[in-house]
């Protein structure tokens, strides 16, 4: 399977049940959110990781992106400031880092090393 010519959507098998957003009348958070769960992952920027990382949705998809753009910079800027991706990382909660502890080890070594 290749993954990143999938939507987060198709991957976890998700659909979205209520009223399609729209632009205009909806807010960005909600009309973004509904626009990245139907875009391959393969065309997502790394303020769409950053956001959707944020937003804790497919983050089984999106957090080893984000472990590999904060590998290569640790201040990586995805949207905001120098080193959002890295905190936001770190902000994703405890119980995703319990299910995939390997993930939590590589953002560790990562941050060990620098």
């Amino acid at each position: 399977m290749n993954k990143e010519k999938k939507s987060i959507s198709q991957l976890e098998g998700w659909s979205w049940n209520a009223e399609v957003p729209v632009e205009e009348n909806s807010s960005y958070e909600e009309y973004n959110f509904y626009l990245l769960h139907n875009k391959p992952l393969k065309d997502y920027y790394p303020e769409d990781v950053y956001f959707m990382i944020g937003q804790e949705s497919g983050l089984k998809f999106l957090v080893p992106v984000a472990i590999e753009f904060v590998s290569k910079d640790i201040f990586f800027k995805a949207d905001d400031f120098s080193g959002d991706l890295l905190s936001r990382l770190l902000r994703v909660d405890d119980s995703f880092w319990e299910r995939i502890p390997e993930y939590y080890k590589k953002i560790i070594y990562v941050i060990g090393k620098k």
